[in-house]
């Protein structure tokens, strides 16, 4: 894991690039989770123009009850989000994710009760089949997921990246976020939807180029 952090651009003499512990290692090795490796669980929110991620408890797990349990607490953090005054959203539009919709497309049930209960109704109503299960160049959310992995691997941790502990984590996933909030369009963002679809109409179904 030292050798991958090290990266390929390194300044060192053609007669000791290949001695073996000056050899890059494989970038895979930053990816993978070792037995003392942590789990954490974000949720992407992206509404009027702010990206948020909001992380969730060490014993949360992407099923009914967990994105119900996100739910609940969905309306405080919009309001953290878009200020004490502002009038929420009521619409959720995600994808047919573990957890709020089943393969077939039907809404999980106790995720349907906590958006009745919160006051939100889903985009798609109570079946998503009509939404493709692979649309993620059209899914507005997922262009805000893209802005912050890069700039996650941009902000460097303060450790060791297997020393890293959850608390520094987080810091550094609220950091990007207001850098993806602050540096690019997530306002336009928010409003390319329709442009989306009508792009992937003109192409006849083909991959949107970003």
């Amino acid at each position: 894991m030292r050798q991958a952090l090290n990266g390929k651009k390194r300044l060192i003499s053609d007669n000791a690039k290949l001695y073996s512990p000056n050899l890059s290692g494989r970038s895979t090795a930053l990816k993978q989770t070792g037995w003392g490796g942590t789990k954490i669980c974000w949720v992407m929110v992206l509404a009027r123009g702010v990206v948020h991620v909001e992380m969730m408890p060490a014993t949360w797990k992407v099923d009914g009850e967990g994105l119900a349990t996100f739910v609940e607490k969905l309306p405080s953090i919009l309001r953290k989000m878009l200020g004490e005054d502002a009038r929420l959203p009521r619409t959720v539009f995600t994808d047919r994710g573990t957890g709020m919709y089943i393969p077939l497309g039907k809404i999980v049930h106790k995720y349907e009760e906590a958006l009745q209960h919160a006051g939100f109704k889903p985009y798609w109503g109570d079946n998503a089949g009509r939404q493709s299960p692979d649309m993620g160049d059209l899914l507005l959310h997922e262009t805000a997921v893209a802005w912050f992995r890069k700039r996650m691997v941009a902000l460097k941790p303060e450790v060791l990246p297997w020393l890293e502990t959850r608390e520094m984590w987080c810091r550094r996933a609220h950091q990007a976020a207001s850098y993806a909030t602050n540096e690019y369009d997530v306002a336009g963002l928010c409003r390319e939807f329709p442009a989306r679809l009508q792009q992937c109409l003109d192409e006849d179904g083909e991959r949107l180029r970003k």
